[in-house]
């Protein structure tokens, strides 16, 4: 099978995050789906591309990869989330970009 062409690929968003709290992946990820799914239903999670990049977080700091049609709903998502208080520094298109969010 051949690979698609780059014009026929979706693009990405990344959006850099920093936690309040120190926690680990997993229950980072578990919080992020959950959250998601309660606000765009299980359809939306599977069309948003959503993936955790997971040897970019650190226990604070991570970068979530998602659809650019779904960027601001998972903004939303995160700020209406209470338990690990989420901040966005930034959204980019590159992933070598997000360094510059500190």
């Amino acid at each position: 099978m051949k690979p698609l062409l780059s014009v026929m690929r979706e693009s990405n968003r990344y959006v850099v995050f920093n936690l309040k709290n120190k926690t680990t992946y997993p229950t980072i990820k578990e919080t992020i789906t959950s959250t998601l799914t309660q606000q765009i239903g299980e359809l939306g999670l599977a069309s948003s591309n959503l993936k955790i990049i997971e040897n970019k977080f650190n226990g604070r700091r991570g970068i979530i990869k998602i659809a650019p049609t779904h960027t601001n709903q998972l903004i939303f998502a995160l700020s209406l989330n209470k338990d690990p208080r989420f901040t966005i520094l930034g959204i980019s298109g590159i992933l070598k970009k997000t360094k510059r969010f500190k």
